[in-house]
């Protein structure tokens, strides 16, 4: 019984042996992709022939790989172009909305100039006028106001501008004033004022301004 034990016992001891040896091979072949002790394979490793590469099917290849590198090459600029005419539309969009901008512009500014025009003209042709032939009637009362002192004076040109029959042609105030130096003119303003009443004040105020407006000679009257 003993003995059968110690057989046992070696059988065991030679199989663990055996199975370690086996997986010390295997893992120094898959290590290193040959077999260890230098052992022959049981198959023989068979050489890949090199086949001959026909020169014709080569150069055929070489050109259609030419060829698509070729069409790439199109068809990126192709791509390129889309893009930057899509580029190029999208820009004259902006410059068509920015023209017609301008254009609205232009027009406006226009129609404010016709406007503006008008209302110049409508200004002048308001403006009160001295004709020619009623100058020197003037030009003479102009004198004579002159040549008084400034208190008749002034009382003088408050009655002109206050009674209708003497502006039936325009008011003769201001064209009065308008024929005297600045200096005479000035004093009798000066002595209207001076007096402090509301009224003559206003009208002194009202007969400076027409004078200011006074262009003698731009049209007869008819």
């Amino acid at each position: 019984m003993k003995k059968a034990n110690t057989v046992l016992a070696l059988f065991t001891l030679v199989s663990g042996l055996l199975t370690a040896f086996s997986l010390a091979c295997m893992v120094y072949t898959f290590m290193t992709g040959e077999l260890p002790f230098d052992i022959s394979p049981l198959i023989p490793k068979v050489e890949a022939h090199n086949k001959e590469v026909d020169p014709e099917k080569q150069e055929k290849e070489e050109k259609n790989n030419e060829l698509r590198d070729a069409e790439d090459t199109v068809l990126a600029l192709h791509a390129n172009l889309k893009s930057e005419l899509s580029g190029l539309s999208t820009r004259k969009e902006e410059l068509d909305k920015r023209e017609k901008t301008v254009d609205e512009k232009i027009k406006n500014i226009r129609r404010l100039q016709e406007t503006v025009r008008g209302e110049s003209e409508e200004i002048i042709s308001k403006l009160e006028t001295i004709d020619e032939q009623e100058m020197e009637n003037i030009k003479e009362l102009a004198k004579l106001l002159s040549e008084i002192e400034p208190k008749a004076g002034a009382q003088m040109l408050l009655t002109w501008e206050s009674e209708p029959e003497f502006n039936k042609s325009g008011r003769l105030a201001p064209r009065v004033l308008y024929f005297m130096t600045s200096q005479k003119a000035a004093e009798i303003l000066n002595t209207i004022l001076k007096e402090g009443v509301d009224a003559k004040v206003r009208q002194a105020s009202e007969i400076a301004d027409a004078m200011r407006k006074l262009t003698p000679g731009v049209k007869r009257k008819k």
